[in-house]
């Protein structure tokens, strides 16, 4: 029994020795070993000794580079949310390090890549806009750039596929007004997207349908110097050679209903088209109005504050008409009875800028 316990306790020091032995094993052999593993594309084995380093030698030289390769195992492997953040950890913990430029590049693109294609919050992708911004203005001679630089168009596209689609939506519906205010935007803010020239030829086309031949020609043939689809250039080359061309004749419009009903306006918070919690019974009594007068059509006029460029108004006041639309439509107006329109900042209630709020608001014009 005694040889038993004595073999036995020699047994369990033994292990403890060669547990420690692994403990200590010198963090370059184990950083190399690390970056073996990685060029191996063996991430998991990669991933532990990265972490092992961090985590038991954080006193050490090679606790940045083992950071930064932590993030890289985790972008070579596809894993780009994890990787965005090991990255965004690694920028914030290790500025002086001579991996910033490298780093701050696949923390984009990680960031870009981990986003859904398609989102209806804009805010992740803005703040990733940002970020590339300020890299390039940061780091001026930096040989990442020209990745930089692809990056940012991406982001661009995204932001304006999804302005375009709304653009796009009504001008399928002959809704051109509300049309042409989505695809100036898209063409002004983000002049070097496939949406931007997409955009551009609709513009074209709704001054040619609107009779403004003098502007759609101008607009035409400034596309036609540019990498546009194949269909629009012999389009746009028929329009220009003045042959004829297919004209969208709008319906008459029917004479204004006399009526007196009256709809209450609804309130915005600053740069917010949600509609607040105490608008919606606004906006349920408007709707019980209009259900009494099935006759009645409205004009939903979408205004701001002159806070913010004419453009970004124009843009914020038709998506505040256009989330009061949607909520009445929700309630059983039918959509083809509410129209929308934005006067921006051009029609203000007040110039008091402690009653600005005034001034962000819907009203509801009776047709």
């Amino acid at each position: 029994m005694r040889i038993f316990s004595l073999f036995l306790l020699i047994s369990l020091l033994l292990c403890a020795r060669r547990k420690t032995l692994e403990m200590v094993e010198p963090v370059d052999s184990l950083f190399q070993k690390g970056i073996e593993y990685l060029n191996q594309r063996k991430y998991k084995e990669a991933e532990r000794v990265f972490n092992q380093i961090i985590y038991h030698h954080p006193g050490s030289a090679y606790l940045a580079d083992a950071q930064f390769f932590l993030a890289e195992t985790y972008y070579q492997k596809k894993d780009y949310q994890l990787a965005k953040e090991e990255f965004s950890f690694f920028l914030k913990n290790f500025p002086a390090s001579k991996y910033q430029e490298e780093a701050s590049y696949k923390y984009a693109r990680s960031f870009l890549l981990s986003l859904p294609k398609i989102t209806k919050d804009q805010e992740e992708i803005l703040e990733l806009k940002e970020f590339i911004l300020d890299f390039k203005e940061q780091r001026e001679n930096s040989s990442y750039l020209p990745q930089m630089e692809s990056l940012l168009l991406e982001v661009s596209n995204r932001l304006a596929e999804k302005e375009f689609a709304a653009g796009l939506l009504y001008y399928k519906a002959g809704e051109w007004q509300s049309a042409q205010v989505y695809f100036e935007y898209v063409s002004k803010e983000f002049p070097n997207t496939e949406a931007a020239l997409e955009a551009k030829y609709l513009l074209g086309e709704i001054c040619w349908r609107n009779g403004e031949r003098e502007k759609a020609k101008e607009i035409f043939e400034e596309l036609l110097a540019k990498p546009i689809k194949e269909e629009r250039k012999k389009r746009i080359t028929k329009v220009l050679a003045g042959l004829p061309t297919p004209v969208v004749v709008k319906p008459p419009e029917e004479p204004p209903v006399k009526s007196s009903v009256k709809l209450e306006a609804v309130y915005f918070d600053l740069n917010e088209s949600n509609i607040r919690l105490e608008d919606t019974v606004i906006l349920k009594k408007n709707a019980e109005i209009l259900k009494q007068h099935p006759d009645v059509k409205v004009t939903i006029e979408g205004h701001c504050c002159p806070l913010g460029t004419s453009e970004y108004n124009i843009h914020l006041g038709l998506k505040r008409a256009e989330f009061v639309k949607n909520y009445l439509v929700k309630l059983g107006i039918d959509a083809d009875r509410l129209k929308i329109i934005s006067y921006g900042e051009e029609m203000p209630v007040t110039s008091d800028e402690k009653e600005y709020w005034k001034n962000r608001r819907c009203e509801f014009k009776i047709e």
